[in-house]
């Protein structure tokens, strides 16, 4: 996470939070502590604030983060690596 730009996905999720909420976070000096502050305010927010995180992550080009984090993605995968490994099971047998 310390590679990502606070200012941009600050401004990205701006009509998710409250105005005071961004000042807040934009008035903070350090990037790490602006992000701790946003990801903070995310896990706070309602549902739809993750939804809007994950889609600016995806618009502002964080696509391997947002393979890390989307549940729907984990969920597909980790259903194909069952598959898989219930083949080779059969295979061995």
């Amino acid at each position: 996470m310390s590679e990502l730009e606070p200012r941009a996905l600050t401004s990205s999720l701006s009509e998710a939070f409250p105005k005071d909420v961004i000042d807040r976070i934009n008035s903070i000096p350090s990037s790490h502590q602006k992000i701790d502050q946003l990801l903070c305010a995310i896990e706070d927010g309602e549902a739809t604030v993750v939804e809007k995180f994950v889609s600016a992550l995806q618009d502002l080009g964080y696509c391997d983060i947002v393979e890390l984090i989307d549940p729907t993605n984990l969920h597909s995968r980790a259903g194909e690596f069952i598959r898989n490994l219930y083949y080779l099971y059969k295979v061995i047998l």
